[in-house]
């Protein structure tokens, strides 16, 4: 019974909170398109750090736990070879059908009918689920990539500091491929790769109304916030 009053006082305490941030901005950036400006520079910096937090996060699971498992003593390393990308699946699984369903998938195809349909809504507990699920199937040895999971991580970020701005349905749908360039940008060190990546996948989703400021925008938050990795940490999984 203490748990969820607890977690309901916090819920409580953080609407509060992100109410009182929200006025304190409103009266700073009164203007809609100043406050959507001032989100693509936060938006940018803030996937930068989650993307490459999530690529770093992948690496040390990897090194704990299949790494292990496959320099473990004499005959062994086969069984923990098996025994571990099967342990990481079936808890992945789990979590997939009972704790965030929204985090299925590979990502890239939940943040288009996000952009699509939804108005840009990308629920934030989905991009943390895509974020632990992600990190505990490929830290254990699973055959993914992390190019999915980061779009919709980053997008996730993105969505949620929009709506926390107030932003309206139109500008929070062109915030979402800013944060998804700016995403791929840091995990990969290639800005201009993830220009063209994001306008392959989101242009024909707009009908052809992407427009030059939101190029622009993505353009600014893929070269500017780009967090670099060790080069020998670049190889895709």
């Amino acid at each position: 019974m203490k748990l969820p009053k607890l977690a309901q006082r916090w819920s409580v305490r953080w609407r509060s909170a992100n109410a009182t941030l929200l006025r304190l901005f409103l009266r700073l950036v009164p203007s809609e398109s100043h406050r959507l400006f001032a989100l693509t520079l936060i938006a940018g910096a803030s996937c930068g750090l989650a993307a490459v937090f999530f690529h770093l996060s992948i690496i040390g699971t990897e090194h704990r736990l299949i790494d292990r498992a496959m320099s473990a003593s004499g005959r062994s390393w086969i069984w923990w070879t098996i025994l571990t990308p099967t342990i990481g699946g079936l808890l992945s699984g789990t979590l997939l059908q009972y704790v965030v369903p929204g985090a299925r998938g590979s990502g890239i195809p939940q943040v288009k009918v996000a952009y699509a349909i939804k108005g840009g809504r990308v629920p934030f507990r989905d991009a943390m689920g895509k974020f632990l699920i992600g990190v505990l199937q490929i830290g254990t040895g699973s055959s993914l990539g992390r190019e999915g999971p980061t779009v919709q991580i980053c997008a996730g970020v993105a969505s949620t500091l929009g709506r926390s701005a107030a932003l309206s349905r139109e500008n929070l749908k062109r915030l979402l491929p800013v944060g998804a360039a700016a995403g791929i940008a840091a995990a990969f060190n290639a800005p201009i790769a993830a220009v063209t990546f994001t306008i392959r996948h989101f242009h024909h989703q707009s009908e052809g109304t992407f427009r030059h400021n939101q190029l622009h925008q993505m353009l600014r938050n893929s070269e500017n916030t780009k967090p670099r990795v060790k080069a020998g940490s670049q190889k895709l999984h």
